[in-house]
């Protein structure tokens, strides 16, 4: 089922509270860091041009890949986070394309299709020439291309979002 976006406070209780019961620890600038990067979008300013701003939620499966993957780095005896573990992992949107990654070439070789194919599906359907989400409705067996197959795959893997607005699914 779809989680709602999660605000600041809900972002911080998400991050702290599983690593919690197993006895570690996140500083405060280390979360702070950490929801700041995953809360950053993308606004039009009046000329057109893009400015990156803070935005007020955080994808709860962004924030999910994000701390699995430091979960995966950090060593048994660590007992606190800190910025310099987040660091060691890289950027939160390399751990984003790492994720991404794997997900497309799975879903390349499950669905027979090549995985160049997906990628630039991303590429030129998915996100505007402005570098912001785009969106495509949903046609009988393939949508701008791609099978639909393929695509159920890539929501399964909560890569694309399907979306039913006026009687018509679209995925973005």
């Amino acid at each position: 089922f779809r989680l709602d976006l999660l605000g600041v406070s809900s972002a911080r209780q998400a991050i702290q509270q599983p690593v919690k019961q197993s006895g570690v620890d996140f500083s405060q600038p280390t979360v702070d860091k950490l929801i700041n990067d995953l809360r950053q979008i993308q606004v039009q300013l009046p000329d057109g041009s893009m400015e990156t701003r803070l935005g007020p939620h955080v994808e709860p499966v962004q924030l999910q890949v994000v701390c699995f993957h430091l979960w995966q780095q950090l060593s048994p005896e660590k007992m606190q986070i800190t910025e310099d573990d987040l660091s060691a992992i890289g950027s939160v949107d390399q751990s984003l394309a790492t994720y991404y990654a794997a997900q497309v070439a799975s879903i390349a070789a499950r669905a027979n299709v090549k995985e160049r194919f997906i990628r630039n599906w991303f590429e030129h359907e998915l996100i505007t020439e402005s570098g912001i989400r785009g969106q495509v409705l949903m046609e009988t067996e393939a949508s701008k291309g791609l099978a639909n197959t393929a695509i159920r795959m890539l929501v399964d893997a909560h890569l694309v979002r399907a979306e039913k607005r006026l009687g018509a699914t679209w995925f973005e």
